[in-house]
């Protein structure tokens, strides 16, 4: 979705965008796991890739991996196709530095792919910290990802019982066991919890379906998946957005910046590059990674007022780093430094 709205928004501009699709997984589960189909598929992206790299003079936004297998397509790729024009990487994970601790000739390959880009842009610090080792500080540039403003207003808390969103693939290691356990302990207290999000595996959906059985529809529901106007209506009708993620290589996920431009907080737990959007007591709740207890005790104690100040502090942190004028904003400075003459040969 981000390399979408990035596309529209360059074209926008005047840019003359290509895209190279090279992803290899069209369901979540299949991240990560090796497939005929996806070895079948490595000639053809060699071949459209090669075209694009000696394409136009523009220069090359490259969304580099760090999964181990699409890590070495990627080492593939550019090792054969060569640097003929100015190579900006693009990352959004952390995990280079777990991938060079496999070995020393993985840290070759994490320094030869990294030392290929005249540019490499992350998300935020912890992706900073992940790479510094191979890039130099003046290399790098931050550019957080954005998301729309919503087209219904905020949800700045006005009252009533407190009301719990989750919004992301009900997936075990996106926490939605976690979710279902809070919503277990809490259940028969006022608090009111909304489950939104495409099915996961039958082990999941049979212990939510097991769960909802036994608990009032009025506190605990699940809404199936959403277009973005049902996000919309749940982002206004949510206090928090509870994000427990046990997912090792979140970055900034979208869920997170589409509830900070509802003016909701987030409560989360600390892992991957998630702090580096939620700011404890600023714009939500960091909860240390895997501690339910923990979990329902903020939830337990969150007041009205504290809610609204996180609100407003999440809508203060998406104004000054996640809206789409201010992310189109720094892609353009970026891609305008230099002539296009100077990197290309």
């Amino acid at each position: 979705m981000i390399t979408r709205r990035l596309i529209e928004l360059l074209t926008e501009r005047g840019w003359n965008v290509q895209l190279v699709d090279r992803r290899f997984s069209s369901e979540v589960a299949d991240v990560g796991k090796l497939t005929v189909s996806k070895l079948s598929s490595i000639p053809g992206l060699l071949v459209r890739a090669g075209r694009a790299f000696r394409g136009s003079r523009d220069p090359i936004i490259y969304f580099v991996t760090n999964r181990p297998g699409s890590f070495l397509i990627d080492w593939l790729v550019l090792r054969l196709c060569g640097r003929r024009r100015r190579m900006i990487a693009y990352i959004h994970t952390v995990g280079f530095v777990s991938l060079a601790e496999r070995g020393s000739w993985w840290a070759n390959r994490v320094r030869e792919v990294l030392s290929r880009f005249d540019d490499v842009v992350v998300l935020g610090p912890s992706l900073i910290r992940d790479i510094e080792k191979w890039v130099s500080p003046e290399k790098i540039t931050v550019i957080k990802n954005p998301a729309r403003s919503p087209a219904k207003g905020d949800s700045i808390r006005r009252g009533g019982p407190l009301r719990l969103l989750y919004l992301s693939n009900l997936l075990e290691e996106k926490g939605v066991f976690d979710f279902i356990e809070l919503a277990t302990r809490l259940a028969g207290h006022g608090t009111q919890f909304r489950i939104a999000g495409h099915p996961g595996p039958a082990d999941v959906m049979a212990r939510l379906d097991d769960l909802l059985s036994r608990v009032d529809p009025e506190e605990l529901a699940y809404v199936g998946p959403v277009d973005e106007g049902g996000r919309d209506d749940l982002f206004v009708w949510a206090d928090a957005l509870i994000f427990p993620s046990r997912y090792a290589y979140e970055a900034q996920p979208l869920v997170l910046i589409e509830a900070f431009a509802a003016g909701v907080p987030v409560i989360a737990y600390d892992v991957g590059g998630v702090s580096d959007l939620v700011e404890d007591e600023k714009t939500g709740v960091l909860i240390s990674f895997g501690d339910i207890d923990g979990m329902v005790e903020a939830v337990s104690t969150v007041s009205g007022d504290s809610l609204s100040q996180l609100a407003r502090g999440a809508r203060r942190a998406y104004e000054t780093d996640h809206s789409e004028a201010v992310y189109i904003s720094r892609w353009t400075d970026l891609l305008n430094r230099g002539s296009q003459d100077e990197w290309s040969s």
